[in-house]
């Protein structure tokens, strides 16, 4: 556990869509990370890449703000949710993230289809993808959606990066991310409100230490392919969306092949696992 918790903000097209994030300013502040919104995914899983994407992660980057990812999610089937962590790290592999990809499960339209045990089921499907391409994987949501709609037992190997503004948490579990502050907060460099967040581990020393996200575990370079840009996504090719909701948008967009190689397969990405898991076990302890 991080003795010392490190600063963060979380983004979406809600700030993007006010200002351009100064990010240089947001540094000086104090803050060291940033969940950037990838986008959505639909029904069916298909990402749809939220707009000012590339140049709010590149502005991060360039002013030495780590950055991580995040799907909201409306994914509902564990084929979906894989889709999802397969767009989304397709979108990924353009940058350098070196914290971790996240799916935020928290919508109604889950809760009004799917049982306790599909919603989890999803959740799973999308961070066991995402750590067999070789990346760092986490699951967002609230208290009380955790309590009533996920099975968090069955969660355990995987990070929980929690929402809750009480000034103490009432979630007695483990947590590596606490995003203690919503429309409330604010953040120099960010024009109007911002999310603000706490993160218990130093993700960055993990991830490069394991060698995942396509980090070198030596240099902490990128080691997979670094050029490319987020397409432009088709908004829900087959059917209707649902409705936009106040403060998540969704939809959908294409297959993207899943990507090949050692990066996701075989030994080595089986080798990176179980080094996750035993970082994970010993941080524990401490």
């Amino acid at each position: 556990m991080q003795e010392i918790p490190i600063s963060g903000i979380d983004i979406s097209q809600y700030q993007t869509s006010r200002a351009r994030i100064d990010f240089e300013t947001v540094y000086s502040s104090g803050v060291r990370f940033c969940m950037v919104r990838a986008g959505w995914c639909g029904y069916d899983g298909g990402l749809a890449a939220d707009p000012n994407l590339e140049v709010t992660i590149t502005d991060a980057l360039k002013a030495g703000v780590q950055v991580g990812l995040y799907v909201y999610s409306y994914a509902r089937s564990e084929q979906a949710a894989r889709r999802a962590a397969q767009e989304t790290i397709a979108l990924a592999r353009g940058y350098r993230i070196s914290y971790p990809i996240a799916i935020d499960v928290e919508d109604s339209r889950l809760t009004s289809v799917l049982t306790k045990e599909e919603i989890t089921d999803t959740v799973i499907a999308f961070c066991s993808e995402v750590e067999r391409l070789g990346y760092y994987a986490m699951f967002y949501t609230y208290f009380y959606f955790a309590k009533l709609y996920l099975e968090m037992e069955r969660l355990d190997a995987y990070d929980f990066w929690l929402a809750d503004y009480t000034q103490k948490p009432d979630y007695q579990g483990e947590y590596g991310m606490w995003q203690y502050t919503g429309s409330s907060g604010t953040c120099p460099g960010v024009k109007g409100p911002c999310d603000r967040d706490w993160a218990y581990k130093d993700y960055a020393a993990i991830i490069k230490a394991a060698g995942l996200n396509g980090l070198s575990p030596i240099e902490g370079s990128p080691t997979g392919p670094q050029e490319g840009k987020p397409g432009q996504q088709e908004p829900f090719p087959e059917g209707t969306p649902p409705a936009q909701p106040p403060e998540n948008p969704d939809g959908s967009g294409s297959q993207p092949d899943t990507p090949s190689g050692s990066q996701g397969t075989g030994l080595f990405a089986a080798l990176r696992r179980l080094l996750l898991r035993i970082i994970r076990f010993f941080r524990r302890l401490f």
